[in-house]
This record gives C-alpha cells, structure tokens and sequence, in this order.
C-alpha cells in the first residue's frame, strides 16, 4: 500500500473520508496500477463531495491546501494547481468532456464523476431546449380579460403584481420557474394559473407532484384551500388535479431497481406538470423528471431558491435562479404591457439568456408584514448581516422572535419545558379525531443535525423525559395517547409517504392506533404494529421539515457551528413557522451559522447562464 493510500485509510478509520469514496480510490488503482497519487487525491476528493452534496470538486479551491484532516499535520498535501491539472492528463482515468472515462475534467478545472457530469450536460441541454421555443400566439384581449378577473386586485395596487406576471409568463413558456419566500402565494398562483389556462382551453392532462409525500401532500392542501375561494360551480374547477404525487410516483418508481417506468423512450402521460418545493431536488432526480416530459409539454417548477438545497448532490434550483431580481427581454416586456402588466423598466435586462424570460420571483409577502419579527429575521439571515440578527431577536418589541440562551443542560431542559408546555400540550388533551390532527402542527421541534447532543433524536428523548417529569406520558411506555410519529420511508401498502405526521389515539375500543390526516379533513389510521418505517417526532431535523409549516417554530442549534450549518439551513428553519419562532442556542453559535453561506460546486450555472457554454464545457 503506498503512502497516500496508508493516509486515506487513516482519515477513513476517523470519519473524515466514507468507506464507499475510499473504495472508489481503490477501484481507480486497481484499473490503472501506474496512477499517479495526485489523480488518486482527486478522484477520491470527488467522490467524496458528491456525498457531501457537490456535483463536482473546483481543483483550484484545494490546491495547495490540507484535506481529510484536522490540521496539515494529519491532512493530505494537496499539490499545486497547474501540477495537479498536469497529471490527472496524463491519466487514462480521467477524460475531457464528452470522453467515456470515470472522471471527466473541464476547462475550468472542476473535476466530475463521469455519471455526474453526464446529468449536468443532460440537464443543461433539455432546460435550454425548453426555453427556446414561446407557445404559440392566443387571443390577447381575452388572455387579458380572464388576467384581471383572476388579479382582480392588481388594478387598485401601484406595484407590480408578480403574481400576475408569473401567470402570464407560465402560460406563454413551456418552462418556468416561480421562486418565492413563505406566504407570497407560489400555490394560489399555481391554482389560478391553472384556471387561466382552463378558461382559454389550454389545460388538458395535468399533473402536480413534490418531492416528498410530506411536501405532495401539502401542495394539495393548499390547492384545495385555494379553490375554496372560487365559485364552486365553476366548470373550470373540474379540470384541475385533485391529487398530488411524490415525484417517484409520477416517473413510477420501480420497487426493486433505480430505473423509473416513464423516461426518454416512454414519457409521461401529461401536458403540464407542476413540481412544488423545486429547491429540494438533487440533480439526477432533476434529470429524470425533465427527460420524462413529452417535448410538447409544459413545466412550472415553484419553490423557494433561498432554501436548503437537496439532501443529495446538486442545487438545481439555486443553478436556475441565478438573477437574484425580476429582470426579462425588451420583448417580454413589451407583449407583457399588451395585456396590462405593470412592470418597470428597472426591470429590463441589458444582456438576456436563454432562460431569463422564465423565471419569476413572488416578492410580497402576505403572511409576513414590515412589522413581522420572522419576515425580518428571515431576510436578515438571508443578507448574512449577524448585527441586524441579533438586534431583532433581542427587540423587545418583536414579540414573535426570540433567541434563549442556556448554561447547563439543566437549564436547557427548563428552555424546553417552556417551550413545550404550551406546544404539545393539546396532542395529549384533544380527543376529537380532527382536532387532534389540527393540533399536529402547532409546534415543531427542528434540529441541524439528526444525532449528536442537541440532534433530532436526543431532542426527542429529553422531550419524553420532559413530558413524564410533567406526568403528561406515561412513564414506561413506547406507545400512549398523543405521541406524534412520522413516516421515514414510503409505504405503497399503506398508502404513508415519506415525512408524513401522525398522532396517536385510543379509538372508540380504548385501542391506540395511528391516525395521519388527509385532505378534505378525512384521515387514515393504522394500529402501531402495521407501521414499520416510522419514528418518534416531537423534533426533527430541518431538512425532514422541509413542505411543513407549523404555527411555532423552536430551532435548536448544535453546541459549535458545524459543516451542516449555515445561513440557508437557518432561513428554511425560521421560515416553516406561521406565528412565532424561538431559537435556542449559544448566540455565537447563532452568528457563525448566519455568516456561513453554502456554495455548492457546480457547473449548471455557467450551463445555463454564460454564452456559448450551453454544451459540453471543455
């Protein structure tokens, strides 16, 4: 074994490297024994970013520096820049774009797994093929018409009504992105898209999925909540949706394999397709997804491009909303002021790309006012400005944000306590069956991390044990009245998706049993003894909560700012609460993670935004 595989076996016996990148190192030794040890570091180093969640790794951003180590002393020598790009040339593993070798290296040094740099050009390609063609001409005066019925509102406001626009522009693109922050109506723009494009006949097979079952299920939700606005009698309410699948779903997920049943060569059955909660796509399931669209059918991609990223490699729906403004074409413009969109020349884009006219970004926020202690907290965690952080969460007069600090683990018991009292309490008193699943989403419990001290699952010991200590819970019991669970996997058997909420309840036998809620306010229940993917769920993690909104939120920071945290972790926490948000953690802590941005590396973005790189970027 030579010296540098001696080191990468040390930092994988500390957890500083997996057991499947240190593997691939071997397997890459194994077909080319000559391999130089730069190319060894770097195929290793890309194999392991792509667990971490990158597509690639920017040799330039490691060269020259210590990696898979605490300190240079225990860390691996990275070699110069010009050095390293040198050999991984002379290497037979590696290729130039487009090449059939197992790590492919482009011009501008970022360093891929072949199948990861095949799914970036892959995307790429279809998003800008998308983007090029506008559906065909409608009548102007009556798309207007059925524009101000449906925004009726717009014509007494001064300022844009962006959710106008994005109507507009989803009806004449056959791709669109609709990108926007927590109650600034992505759904109800989504529903009165679709009855837009019902009352000009525009609408035929339409489907509407997200990525989670927790997340489809909420998009219903709010569907329904929404149409409950619009005259029921309507015959265009008859066309739309009325179910939402997880993305596996839709492409049909095979039980046993990775293919899907609807792809390239058999696409899906719809015109339209709607994704809610885009920001959580990792890149390969992005692929996927658009490679099964037939070439005539529209997508509309909604969500919010400041959330977390997708738990697996990519951030697609960063990638695509590059512009962080409302800016499109002369020509957009123009035909968007024939039917009465007020948009302002500020808004016109001096250099447009392909996908400029088709992304729309909801700038007001009709949850969160200027008054809102969690609208604020949200847009100053986003800015990265630690000063303003800290003073709304000590403002005394922002009632609903609050930062609570904690000595001891005593005292961090007593924080949750308080907390909890008021939260859960009504999971343990209502008997109701609806009332009950109302209560589900009055607090949620969110952690950065699954494990470790303050993680989701010693979050949810303390919780039990703060509940006996309170003789809320019985104090010998795994199940009792009350306690609330989610699904961790999908169970098709039993119709439960993935993230799913359930609360525990005696039926009229005195017998517990499961009951999750579904839309209409109808529910399924399950005796505990059927449910084999499921867990304890007071606390969660952030990512789990993702498509959830409850009415209190408590983030809980781990003890030192780690790899996970970061100022796009603490803005999708602060933003599932409808009401009111506590984080509870070391204020330093606090400042660490707001000031630290995630940046995943990754080409799409150059793919899909500079000029004459809509290819293979060689």
């Amino acid at each position: 074994m030579t010296e540098l595989m001696t080191q990468l076996a040390a930092a994988r016996d500390r957890g500083e490297l997996s057991e499947i990148s240190y593997q691939f190192c071997l397997f890459l030794h194994r077909i080319d024994p000559e391999c130089s040890d730069e190319m060894l570091l770097a195929g290793c180093l890309a194999s392991q970013r792509v667990e971490n969640g990158d597509v690639c790794v920017k040799l330039a951003d490691e060269a020259e520096t210590s990696l898979f180590g605490n300190n240079s002393f225990d860390g691996v020598a990275a070699p110069k820049l010009e050095d390293w790009v040198s050999r991984l040339k002379q290497s037979r593993s590696v290729g130039m774009p487009g090449e059939a070798r197992p790590l492919i290296l482009d011009r501008n040094h970022r360093l891929y797994l072949h199948k990861y740099w095949t799914y970036e050009a892959l995307l790429a390609d279809q998003l800008r093929t998308r983007a090029v063609e506008d559906e065909k001409p409608v009548n102007m005066e009556k798309l207007q018409v059925e524009l101000e019925k449906l925004f009726s509102f717009d014509s007494a406001e001064t300022e844009t009504d962006w959710q106008k626009v994005a109507a507009w522009t989803a009806f004449r693109k056959k791709f669109v992105v609709i990108s926007g922050g927590p109650g600034t109506g992505k759904t109800t723009t989504v529903v009165k898209i679709l009855l837009l494009m019902a009352r000009l006949g525009h609408l035929k097979h339409v489907a509407m999925a997200a990525p989670t079952g927790k997340a489809a299920s909420r998009l219903m939700e709010s569907v329904n909540n929404t149409l409950n606005r619009f005259q029921p009698g309507e015959q265009a309410l008859s066309m739309l949706p009325d179910q939402a699948y997880t993305i596996h779903k839709l492409l049909g997920a095979r039980r046993h394999g990775s293919e899907f049943k609807y792809n390239r060569d058999n696409p899906l059955p719809y015109n339209l397709v709607v994704i809610d909660e885009a920001s959580m796509i990792d890149l390969a399931l992005m692929v996927k997804l658009v490679e099964a669209l037939p070439a005539h059918a529209r997508l509309i991609l909604l969500g919010d491009k400041d959330q977390l990223a997708s738990v697996e490699a990519g951030a697609v729906m960063g990638s695509i909303c590059a512009d962080t403004d409302n800016r499109f074409s002369t020509s957009f413009l123009e035909d968007a002021r024939q039917v009465g969109l007020k948009i302002p020349d500020r808004c016109r884009h001096p250099d447009p790309k392909p996908l400029t006219d088709h992304i729309v970004l909801l700038e007001k926020s009709y949850r969160f006012g200027k008054a809102s202690g969690i609208g604020r907290l949200a847009s100053s965690i986003l800015s990265g400005n630690t000063g303003k952080v800290s003073a709304i969460l000590d403002d005394p007069e922002l009632q609903d944000v609050t930062l609570k600090e904690f000595r001891d683990f005593r005292s961090f018991k007593e924080i949750l306590s308080e907390t909890l009292t008021p939260g859960f309490l009504s999971l343990f008193t209502e008997t109701e069956i609806e009332k009950a699943l109302n209560a589900i989403d009055n607090l949620g419990v969110l952690c950065v991390h699954r494990r470790g001290p303050q993680g989701a699952e010693q979050i949810n010991r303390v919780v039990e044990q703060v509940l006996r200590e309170q003789n809320v819970i019985p104090a010998a019991s795994e199940w009792y009245a009350g306690k609330r669970v989610m699904v961790t996997r999908n169970d098709y058997s039993l119709g439960l998706r993935n993230g799913e909420l359930g609360i525990t309840l005696k039926d009229e036998n005195g017998d517990l049993k499961v009951y999750f809620p579904e839309s209409g306010g109808t529910y399924r229940s399950f005796y505990p003894s059927r449910l084999s993917a499921i867990e304890t769920a007071y606390a969660t993690t952030v990512h789990k909560s993702q498509g959830s909104e409850f009415n209190t939120i408590a983030v809980i920071l781990p003890p030192r700012v780690s790899q996970v945290s970061s100022r796009e972790m603490l803005y999708t926490a602060v933003t599932r609460s409808r009401e009111r948000c506590t984080i509870i953690g070391d204020k330093q802590v606090l400042e660490g993670t707001v000031k630290r941005k995630i940046d995943r590396s990754s080409g799409l973005k150059d793919r899909l935004w500079k000029t004459g790189q809509q290819g293979a970027l060689s």
